[in-house]
């Protein structure tokens, strides 16, 4: 979908590909220059500020979608998965992202990690080293690991982020990026194991979104601009999860553990929000099980769970 904005260039105009900035160039809670450049630019209204306790989960107001978007959305997700590209889809009850709740923890069937809510969120981003995958018998094993907005209430998710898997007998690593309910586009970059990572999703607060993901063991770096006509803002999230494909769920791959770090949202620590952690289980075994959170609110570990 085309935006009025030029791609190759930021919000100020200065071109994103080719930009003098050495690497190190990103602000202090990890936008990268162009991003928070633009994010600075596009503001148009205050942030509202999360409630100090912790809330009952309540549902986003409701939007109104032109008649045609329930139809358009089914039929580009099923063209999708029946090409067999890896979708990076939300799955938890019959028609719900999340399964049992218990205080602040819940369970998912394909995610692990936290999610912050009820406040309008502009960004989220976070860092973490790319896991390397143990080989397994099974060639279609995934794992990716992401940071988005929007997931929470099921209806459409902008992330971005790296998978660790396997492609036939040898693991296989690279990143992607999406805007639900279409599939994943891959990235145009070199991924190895033990790679650093920073991304991060920035929302203009109508119909704009920048992602952007930065490997900083190699310098490469990736921007893409993309439209999503009514997005609530409603959620970030920071996530470890077993993608989708043609079958459906795919099996989990052993990554051992992920660590992500200056995990923010709107420019805070995700702790400073009111935050669900989550547990990724499947016919109550424990597929990956996410840490409590660190002291400042914006580092954590999900760990692979042996069967």
């Amino acid at each position: 979908m085309a935006d009025d904005h030029d791609p190759g260039r930021a919000g100020d105009g200065r071109p994103v590909d080719g930009d003098p900035r050495p690497a190190e160039a990103y602000d202090r809670d990890g936008l990268s220059w162009e991003a928070s450049v633009w994010l600075r630019e596009a503001a148009r209204e205050p942030l509202a500020s999360a409630p100090p306790r912790r809330a009952e989960l309540i549902s986003p107001e409701p939007r109104i979608r032109l008649p045609l978007w329930p139809v358009f959305a089914s039929l580009l997700l099923l063209v999708g998965i029946a090409a067999g590209l890896t979708v990076h889809l939300a799955r938890g009850g019959a028609d719900t992202l999340f399964g049992v709740r218990t205080g602040d923890t819940e369970s998912s069937l394909n995610w692990s990690g936290y999610a912050v809510s009820h406040a309008r969120f502009r960004s989220v981003t976070a860092s973490w080293t790319v896991p390397a995958v143990r080989s397994t018998a099974d060639p279609r094993a995934t794992a990716s690991f992401w940071v988005g907005l929007d997931g929470r209430d099921g209806r459409g998710l902008q992330q971005i982020g790296t998978t660790s898997g396997m492609m036939g007998a040898a693991p296989h690593y690279g990143a992607w990026w999406e805007m639900l309910p279409g599939p994943s586009v891959d990235v145009p970059m070199t991924i190895a194991p033990g790679d650093s990572i920073t991304a991060s999703v920035v929302a203009d607060g109508r119909s704009t979104f920048l992602l952007s993901l930065r490997d900083n063991t190699s310098g490469q770096r990736f921007t893409t601009r993309q439209l999503d006509a009514a997005p609530p803002l409603s959620s970030a999230e920071v996530v470890a999860e077993a993608p989708s494909s043609a079958g459906g769920l795919l099996p989990l791959a052993d990554f051992g553990a992920v660590h992500f770090v200056g995990a923010r949202a709107n420019g805070r620590p995700l702790g400073t929000f009111d935050w669900s952690k989550v547990n990724m289980t499947s016919s109550s075994r424990t597929l990956a099980s996410a840490s409590t959170l660190s002291t400042d609110g914006t580092g954590f570990t999900v760990v692979w769970d042996r069967p």
